[in-house]
């Protein structure tokens, strides 16, 4: 049997009886005070909760996003090393790789821990020997640099230029921001680095040590890389540990590093067990792992205050199944069956979960926007480099906040749906 009702003003219009008395339902003065002010509860509770699971995951994934392009920043997406690396075989390399999808070039690398010493202070490094020609397609270096460029690994230093007189003749080295600040020293003086190789003399075997000019200083935005990085010319850094044409390894620039891990399984078949192929995110899996571990951890805890918001949800329609007992008996006595009845209530719950999630969602939005735009909370800036909050919405997490809040809020009218669609219209209607 099908329900219908005339609603004045404007037109005609036939509307189910069930969203009807559902609305009608919510904003009608009940008999009892405080259960018409639960829904109201509810829809805010439902708000603060989606609001506060969307910042939360916003800004994670936005600490996610920078501690991603920090890491790219001083490692390549893909590197492929060896017990020995010659020049012959790292042009084998190239060649065999040039046509995998997703490639976009490589660039050999030799790396080497040091001593760097400046007015006698001594500090370990690591000294990484580059390409200026090839690293910018496996590398942001270039766009990193604070001072300098990468140019000056090139040539030695000529005299007569931009840098002082000391650094005439002398070949060009690149530090980090905070290792040059350890150091001591500043842009254009001269360093000293000193090699654990050592060198036969008439005296002994001797560390090999040369002086450098401080060519470049770059700034990744990890502290733990701008205080111990350093970069030389390849050719240069090969000379000083006399080692011909031998590299560390290859590192290999991709079109999308989230491809990573598929395109380091492609190569890793080409090159076969002598080498070793690792990916950005197998490095640094255990950093991933607890980010990702945390992300999930704070959306299972937030979902709790959505949790006791939808109860209240529960509690309101159990409360208006008692009080309209004997207008739900007079609709099962004019034929309504109990699919219509438990319909009036399974919407009434989810009117309520659906404007809470649409406020929270947008207001969530709005703060989000308004924390990526003015810092309104600051961030300490020897750590970050940086004064807002790093923010970053993925429409998957939006889904899924918004989806997990309207099915909650569908469970929590089930029960007292079936309940109200049980109530006996004869005996309820006896006493009456």
């Amino acid at each position: 049997m099908h329900f219908s009702l005339f609603v004045p003003g404007g037109a005609n219009r036939i509307v189910r009886f069930e969203r009807h008395l559902a609305i009608r339902y919510l904003r009608s003065r009940r008999r009892y005070g405080f259960i018409s002010v639960i829904p109201l509860l509810s829809v805010l509770g439902i708000a603060v909760g989606v609001m506060a699971m969307l910042v939360t995951l916003s800004v994670m994934d936005g600490f996610e996003q920078d501690l991603t392009d920090k890491l790219l920043g001083n490692m390549a997406p893909v590197v492929i090393t060896g017990r020995h690396m010659s020049r012959d075989q790292v042009q084998g390399l190239r060649e065999r790789l040039e046509g995998v999808k997703g490639v976009t070039g490589f660039s050999p690398y030799v790396r080497t821990q040091v001593l760097l010493l400046s007015d006698g202070r001594p500090l370990g490094a690591t000294l990484v020997g580059i390409r200026p020609d090839s690293i910018s397609l496996v590398s942001r270096l270039p766009k990193q640099m604070l001072e300098g460029s990468l140019d000056v690994l090139r040539e030695p230093i000529p005299s007569g230029g931009a840098f002082p007189e000391a650094c005439d003749g002398k070949p060009a080295i690149l530090l980090g921001r905070e290792l040059l600040n350890n150091l001591g020293c500043f842009y254009g003086d001269t360093i000293r680095v000193v090699s654990p190789v050592g060198i036969e003399t008439p005296f002994g075997i001797m560390p090999s040590q040369k002086t450098f000019c401080v060519g470049g200083v770059f700034q990744t935005g990890l502290y733990e890389y701008d205080a111990t990085f350093a970069y030389l010319d390849l050719g240069e850094l090969q000379s000083f540990l006399q080692i011909d044409g031998d590299v560390s390894g290859i590192e290999v620039g991709i079109d999308d590093y989230e491809h990573a891990r598929g395109i380091a399984r492609e190569i890793r078949r080409l090159v076969g067990g002598d080498y070793r192929v690792e990916d950005w995110m197998e490095k640094n899996r255990r950093l991933l792992s607890a980010m990702r571990l945390e992300k999930i951890t704070a959306f299972a805890v937030l979902t709790l205050i959505v949790l006791v918001a939808v109860l209240n949800i529960l509690s309101s329609l159990a409360m208006t199944v008692i009080e309209k007992r004997k207008e739900i008996a007079i609709l099962k006595a004019l034929g309504a069956t109990r699919g219509r009845i438990q319909g009036l209530f399974v919407f009434q719950g989810l009117l309520i979960g659906l404007s809470g999630t649409g406020v929270g969602a947008l207001a969530g939005i709005g703060i989000c926007r308004l924390l990526a735009k003015y810092p309104v909370v600051t961030l300490p800036q020897d750590i970050f480099y940086q004064l807002t909050l790093p923010v970053r919405m993925e429409p998957l997490d939006v889904l899924s906040v918004t989806m997990a809040a309207l099915l909650l809020s569908l469970l929590a009218t089930l029960y007292p749906a079936w309940k109200a669609a049980r109530v006996p219209p004869a005996e309820t209607l006896r006493y009456e």
